[in-house]
């Protein structure tokens, strides 16, 4: 189940990289475990070429999960709340929700030897639900990444995108993740960008993602 799964995933990948004149190569996939069980997860790690990564988006859950998997290199892609930071970052190699002065100093104070990096969160839907900062707030975040010596760690920006349907449409969405490539080319063109999930990966693909974060479409209904 979990292989036919992967497959099937695989040629949606395929397709969306046709459709965008990209190489699948290109794309860096990183599976999303929330909700998902530790027997589950491990029949997907087995497979071959599968992505020996994944993102978590609650502390109880990456921590559960990382001490099962600790040979995986555990992302963390939920709010990130100062008092539990320290926490999370015992377990997380990669932090994709960055959007705050107080957590970049609080990253550089803990200093922890298992961050290898950490992603920027814009807003690009303008929604207040949504986390992540501003596009002018993230100029200042850049800022003191450079003031307090973080560059190494900073590797790019991440985006959520609006949900389709309704109102929302294809277009729309595009628009929002064309909006994070335009600031990422303007004012790190180097970086990555971290957008697309289950329902947008193949608009993300198309506005240059370098990585998708996907979830349910590849591991099925959370538990």
């Amino acid at each position: 189940m979990s292989q036919e799964a992967f497959d099937n995933f695989l040629k949606l990948l395929e397709r969306a990289c046709e459709s965008a004149g990209r190489k699948k190569t290109e794309i860096e996939l990183l599976p999303v475990s929330k909700g998902q069980g530790v027997a589950k997860i491990k029949e997907f790690l087995l497979l071959d070429k599968f992505p020996q990564q994944l993102a978590e988006n609650y502390l109880a859950e990456l921590s559960e999960k990382e001490e099962a998997l600790p040979q995986i290199q555990w992302h963390y892609q939920g709010a990130l709340q100062s008092r539990k930071l320290e926490e999370i970052l015992k377990h997380a190699s990669v932090l994709q929700s960055v959007s705050r002065e107080k957590e970049l100093l609080l990253v550089k104070k803990i200093n922890p030897e298992k961050l290898k990096g950490f992603y920027l969160q814009v807003n690009i839907s303008s929604e207040g639900q949504k986390l992540g900062a501003s596009q002018n707030e993230v100029k200042h975040l850049l800022d003191v990444i450079t003031k307090e010596g973080l560059d190494s760690l900073f590797l790019g920006f991440m985006g959520i995108a609006s949900e389709l349907g309704g109102v929302v449409s294809e277009s729309t969405v595009r628009e929002q993740f064309s909006s994070l490539r335009n600031f990422r080319d303007k004012v790190s063109p180097s970086s990555k960008l971290s957008m697309g999930m289950s329902s947008d990966f193949h608009l993300a693909i198309a506005e240059g993602a370098d990585l998708v974060r996907v979830g349910s479409l590849l591991f099925g209904e959370r538990k």
